[in-house]
């Protein structure tokens, strides 16, 4: 979920003298060019006698709560600055649990589609795979999408006659660069001993069928009982080769041949952030970013030695320093954020927009 902060700022330099024991392989990378050694007193530690295992251990969980604590804040700014146009969505069924007639195939494969509506920072949550087969029975069925193909295989199990859920509580991104409209394809082999019930994808929408039409999308339509539809098209095709994903029509049947889906679509109120990748050298909100991150990883550093005195048993560092250190580099960490939330790349989104009446001002330590 953090990829983007993957050692946004680095523990110590190359010159770092302090024990190699428990050291981390990548002690050294920084992305931003930023070290927590940087930090005077941290510094004096990582090159003082005492320093080994524990404080490398303290300074690498003490990073990781910094990156929580900094995209939490994050998401709160954005929410009183920004306002959020697509609201979440949970526990979208989508398919009918129940189908008196059975599906008489006449392919190999069964392929049910997903195309998703282009959001920028979109997702949605596969949260189950339900089957509705005539036996019990166990197979697997094969995600592929229409970008980087084939991505994973969940083993699901079928009772005879009722529906069964398969729990799969996978996220799923809903745009790609690559793609004008990215496509996932639920695929399994049909099996004569146990075929799959005939049932519909199932709108609730009366006698307004929903239609699957790559050129010619249901994303704007309103349908009470389907607001998954706002998110993506849903239908099926059957295929006899693999190879035939690679060029998949536009239409799709309103058939479902035996699965349903449960599934959740939001907006990931970070990935304004992380939508792409951050550049230091020419974008201020990303440098403003990681010294947000630098800031309050000294933050939780000094909290840690007044909770664990015997992390400095030599008291190298006194207590008044490090509270004065904490209320320093917390003032900073707030400046630092309000910036970059004043800088946030609102292009990155389609989640986001400004608030009605409110001007949004740049300000703080870029304005």
């Amino acid at each position: 979920m953090f990829e983007c902060y993957n050692n946004i700022i680095g523990l110590a330099n190359e010159d770092c003298s302090c024990l190699q024991t428990g050291r981390p392989e990548d002690y050294a990378e920084s992305a931003s060019g930023l070290y927590l050694s940087e930090l005077a007193d941290i510094g004096a530690l990582l090159n003082s006698p005492n320093c080994g295992q524990t404080l490398w251990d303290t300074l690498v969980a003490a990073r990781a709560t910094a990156v929580k604590i900094t995209v939490a804040d994050t998401n709160v700014l954005m929410g009183r600055q920004y306002k959020l146009k697509r609201d979440a969505i949970q526990q979208q069924v989508i398919g009918e649990i129940k189908a008196r007639e059975t599906y008489d195939p006449a392919t190999n494969y069964a392929v049910v589609r997903i195309a998703c509506n282009s959001i920028k920072g979109g997702y949605f949550t596969l949260r189950s795979v339900g089957t509705i087969f005539e036996n019990v029975g166990a197979f697997d069925v094969l995600l592929y999408d229409n970008v980087d193909g084939y991505l994973e295989t969940f083993a699901v199990t079928s009772l005879a006659n009722k529906h069964k859920t398969n729990a799969i509580n996978k996220k799923y991104p809903v745009y790609s660069k690559y793609a004008e409209c990215l496509e996932y394809y639920l695929v399994y082999q049909f099996d004569e001993d146990n075929l799959p019930k005939n049932n519909n994808v199932s709108c609730g929408c009366g006698d307004n069928k929903i239609s699957f039409n790559l050129k010619n999308n249901y994303f704007g339509s309103n349908y009470r009982n389907a607001q998954w539809a706002k998110w993506a098209m849903v239908g099926s095709s059957v295929i006899n080769s693999l190879a035939e994903l690679e060029d998949m029509p536009n239409f799709a049947s309103n058939k479902m041949l035996g699965l349903t889906l449960e599934a959740d679509f939001a907006c990931d109120v970070n990935a304004v952030i992380c939508e792409s990748e951050l550049d230091y050298l020419g974008s201020n909100y990303a440098m403003a970013l990681a010294l947000a991150v630098f800031y309050q990883t000294g933050v939780q550093v000094a909290n840690q030695f007044f909770k664990t005195p015997t992390l400095d048993p030599k008291k190298l560092i006194s207590s008044d320093v490090w509270e004065e250190n904490l209320i320093e580099w917390q003032k900073k960490y707030t400046d630092y954020l309000q910036a970059v939330i004043a800088e946030i790349p609102l292009q990155n989104t389609d989640c986001y927009g400004c608030k009605d009446k409110v001007v949004i001002k740049r300000q703080g330590l870029f304005a």
